[in-house]
């Protein structure tokens, strides 16, 4: 589930900002972070405020 979520959010992300741009890495490092912390957290609250 979480690698589905973070494939979903990366293709969202590569869709609407350009990969080549400095900005899209560093908002793809974010969502990777943000995705990682949610793992160690496994708390079904913060995945459903994640998603929304």
């Amino acid at each position: 589930m979480d690698s589905k979520l973070s494939n979903v959010v990366g293709g969202i992300l590569s869709k609407t900002i350009n990969e080549k741009d400095p900005v899209f890495s560093q908002n793809k490092t974010l969502v990777k972070n943000s995705i990682t912390k949610l793992k160690k957290n496994k708390s079904r609250k913060g995945i459903k405020s994640f998603c929304n």
